[in-house]
C-alpha cells in the first residue's frame, strides 16, 4: 500500500502534465521601440519622437480632434514651463492580442512641484508595434495643473 500511494504521488509531481496546469504567466515580451521612442520624447518635450510613434490610424484620429504634432509640441514646452518631469520609467510587461497588437504595461514616475506620482501607463499597439491608444491618468493631471 504504502508502494502505490508513493508511486501516485511520485507521478502527480513529476508525471505528465495536462495542458489545464500548464504555466498560467504570459510569455516574456520586448518593449516596443516606437513605445520607448514615445516615452523618450515625453521625458525630453520632443513632440517629433512621439507623433512618429504613433501609427497611421491613431495620428488620423489625433488630427480629426485637433491634435497634430505642433500641439504636441506646445503641449511638452507647457509641461517644461510647469516643471513636470518625467523621472523613472520601467517596463513591467507586454502581451500578444488576439487581433496581432500588443498590450504594453509601464509605471512611470512623474515629478511636479516637488511631489512624486508613480503612474500607470498602458498603450496598446497595432501589429507594427505602433501605437494606436494610450491609458494613462496623466493628461488628467496635466489638465489640473494649467487650471
Amino acid at each position: 500500500a504504502l508502494l502505490s500511494v508513493i508511486g501516485w504521488m511520485s507521478y502527480t509531481i513529476w508525471g505528465s502534465k495536462s495542458a489545464a496546469s500548464a504555466d498560467p504567466r504570459v510569455a516574456v515580451l520586448e518593449p516596443a521601440p516606437a513605445i520607448q521612442n514615445y516615452l523618450t520624447g515625453r521625458k525630453t518635450y520632443n513632440a517629433d519622437l512621439m507623433w512618429e510613434a504613433f501609427s497611421n490610424n491613431y495620428q488620423a484620429r489625433q488630427l480629426q480632434n485637433g491634435g497634430s504634432k505642433s500641439t504636441m509640441q506646445s503641449v511638452a514646452r507647457q509641461e517644461k514651463r510647469l516643471g513636470l518631469e518625467y523621472r523613472k520609467i520601467q517596463y513591467i510587461g507586454g502581451v500578444k492580442l488576439d487581433d496581432g497588437g500588443h498590450m504594453y504595461n509601464y509605471s512611470v514616475d512623474v515629478v511636479v512641484n516637488k511631489r512624486t506620482f508613480r503612474l500607470p501607463v498602458v498603450f496598446m499597439s497595432d501589429r507594427e508595434e505602433k501605437i494606436e491608444y494610450i491609458i494613462s491618468p496623466l493628461d488628467d493631471i496635466i489638465q489640473q495643473l494649467s487650471q
